[in-house]
């Protein structure tokens, strides 16, 4: 598996996640709307922004029936590229991670000048060849989404950005929105790090956290989860967006869940070491045995705490005599028996 980094962050990793605050389009058109988000975001413990660098004309069929309202929505919301530079120098001025999702060469083009550091490849572009090969070309790490994917489409997919970048993360997700948590199979994360040898994230289209901190738990190293202002119902994805308050609780639920997994481990803890004297146990004498005596089980008690022989020694301190007494419930010492 090929070791690349994204910010401060070394891919692959098993700590806390990576966590990306989809803005998207929930500016709703507005840089001035992005840029509070962006703020918010970064308040709420965000390690990186993600937006979606759309040119309606490159993007969407104006006349065809079935997408010519969402050509208009996404006229509407589309920002600008000195928008976008100015996004980007922000982020870079609050040491922001900023990035995109990518849908044609030419907004490509312009990314590469504005110098993000990596690239989001949405589900919908999985079978999106040229697409696919242009982002590869850039050598920077690609986070590729797999919404709605047959694993074959994904063997191709990551076959051709192979060839020219191992810096890849794949993200499952449902490609519903609001996705029912009981459609999510998160065990499919298990599937693609299997099958791809490859950092394996989630793209969260639930409503609230829940699955998310799930997802964390069961090693996403990236958690994509759309973000919104306070009160902002109208955002086009408000149905599965945070606000900063609910997303900061989410990320210290994330990472407190993760230090609780823990590591794939087991050895006692300091504190348990240091308590194993109270919760073990020692073998006692049962009652007083007088010198040259013949220990017998009835002689023996298995007692806490634990500050001589363990219940271990059992059977060779039986038939063991004695040269000492040994008053009852005093611990047998090596000393005392022959």
């Amino acid at each position: 598996m090929k070791h690349f980094t994204i910010g401060d962050k070394e891919f692959p990793h098993n700590g806390p996640p990576l966590h990306v605050a989809e803005i998207g389009l929930n500016h709703g058109g507005s840089v001035k709307k992005a840029i509070s988000l962006m703020f918010e975001a970064k308040n709420a413990g965000a390690d990186a922004v993600k937006f979606q660098y759309i040119i309606p004309d490159k993007f969407i069929n104006p006349k065809h029936p079935a997408t010519q309202e969402a050509y208009t929505l996404f006229k509407k919301t589309a920002l600008s590229d000195n928008d976008y530079y100015r996004l980007k120098q922000v982020a870079s001025d609050e040491n922001l991670l900023f990035f995109c999702s990518v849908f044609d060469e030419v907004s490509l083009n312009r990314l590469e000048d504005i110098g993000v550091e990596l690239y989001k490849i949405a589900s919908g572009d999985i079978i999106n060849i040229p697409l696919l090969k242009a982002v590869a070309a850039t050598g920077k790490p690609i986070i590729l989404s797999t919404g709605a994917s047959t694993l074959q489409e994904i063997d191709r997919a990551v076959r051709l950005l192979k060839r020219k970048n191992g810096k890849i993360i794949l993200l499952h997700c449902v490609s519903e929105y609001p996705c029912d948590p009981q459609m999510v199979n998160l065990a499919a994360m298990d599937v693609l790090q299997r099958r791809y040898s490859l950092p394996v994230g989630f793209s969260d289209h639930t409503k609230g956290d829940f699955t998310a901190i799930i997802a964390a738990v069961m090693g996403a190293q990236v958690i994509e989860k759309h973000f919104m202002a306070a009160g902002d119902e109208k955002a086009l994805d408000a149905v599965v967006s945070l606000t900063a308050e609910e997303y900061a609780r989410m990320i210290r639920r994330c990472t407190a869940a993760v230090r609780i997994k823990g590591k794939a481990h087991k050895e006692p803890t300091t504190q348990e070491v240091a308590t194993n004297m109270i919760g073990r146990r020692s073998l006692y004498a049962a009652r007083d045995i007088p010198p040259g005596t013949k220990i017998t089980r009835d002689m023996v008690a298995i007692l806490r705490p634990a500050d001589a022989f363990p219940p271990s020694k059992l059977l060779w301190l039986i038939g063991k005599r004695t040269n000492k007494k040994i008053a009852m419930f005093e611990a047998f010492d090596i000393e005392k028996i022959q």
